[in-house]
């Protein structure tokens, strides 16, 4: 008899484990479905919750998501932020003529530090993000260096670095659930969570522009709403190459709750429909839909 008592307490162990992995299992479809991004992870900020993913342990291209890891480097590293560098002529030309995109200052006249990285953020000029490695450490290569060294120190064993923009390069890799631990340690910073967050940005008077030179996050260039049903979304860094698909890492607030969303290759291209962005809100709304249920 006990025996038989025994076995059907392990019974009943077994198939609460199976219900509840279904269920998880139903919310992840609900979340995701009909979503084109192949990687996904969503956490809670606060308690650091994983509420949903797919295949976020993949490894996989990031393009500009790579430059979260540039501007938390400089960021901890940079002495005085208004301290100024000069972006060099013969890079702006070559980062041109690989269509890569650029922030807006002009070559060869001083920027502040602090500008330069509103200038790699927001339109994710990569001209900026360059002039900011030479800065730190004299050169990208030593820069990379320290981002592989942080990544370490943020236990993301499934991330290299092995450039400052996020060119498509085999060594160059992430995933979903490490970018988001990145972004989770990178928004304790309160001038990486600052730029992170900021739509638009003019920067400090130059020679060339004495009333400043405007910036504007790519979240905004796409005329697509950061709004929907129950929250907005607070902030976030696009990224796109022909390997990474469209990329997006975001900050949404829905109820007062702040969530985290990192979705990567998207289908699409610069020039076509979003749907990093569009879908990202589709799954905030999902979730908003399910947690007032």
């Amino acid at each position: 008899m006990k025996k038989i008592v025994r076995g059907l307490f392990l019974l009943v162990i077994v198939l609460s484990s199976v219900f509840l992995f279904l269920q998880h299992h139903s919310n992840h479809t609900a979340l995701f479905g009909d979503v084109t991004s192949r990687s996904i992870m969503l956490t809670e900020l606060a308690t650091g919750e994983q509420i949903a993913e797919k295949k976020a342990h993949k490894k996989i291209p990031i393009a500009s998501l790579t430059k979260m890891m540039t501007a938390l480097c400089v960021i901890e590293s940079a002495a005085d932020l208004s301290d100024t560098v000069e972006i060099n002529e013969e890079s702006l030309n070559r980062l041109n003529a690989q269509g890569m995109a650029i922030s807006g200052f002009a070559p060869n006249v001083p920027v502040t530090i602090r500008d330069l990285l509103y200038g790699m953020m927001l339109p994710s000029g990569a001209d900026a993000a360059e002039a900011l490695a030479e800065y730190v450490s004299g050169g990208t290569e030593n820069f990379v260096g320290m981002m592989n060294e942080k990544a370490s120190e943020l236990g993301l064993k499934d991330t290299h670095f092995s450039n400052v923009v996020g060119y498509d390069e085999r060594e160059n890799y992430s995933t979903a659930a490490d970018l988001s631990i990145l972004l989770s340690a990178a928004l304790t910073n309160q001038l990486f969570k600052e730029i992170f967050t900021t739509q638009q940005f003019v920067s400090q008077p130059t020679t060339n522009y004495p009333q400043g030179v405007f910036l504007e996050s790519t979240l905004l260039k796409t005329g697509e709403s950061l709004s929907f049903g129950n929250g907005t979304i607070l902030g976030g860094k696009t990224g796109y190459t022909d390997k990474a698909g469209l990329c997006l890492a975001s900050l949404a607030e829905i109820n007062g709750q702040l969530y985290l969303l990192v979705n990567c290759h998207a289908d699409g291209e610069p020039t076509s429909d979003p749907l990093h962005i569009m879908e990202a809100k589709k799954i905030y709304q999902r979730l908003a839909t399910e947690l007032a249920e």
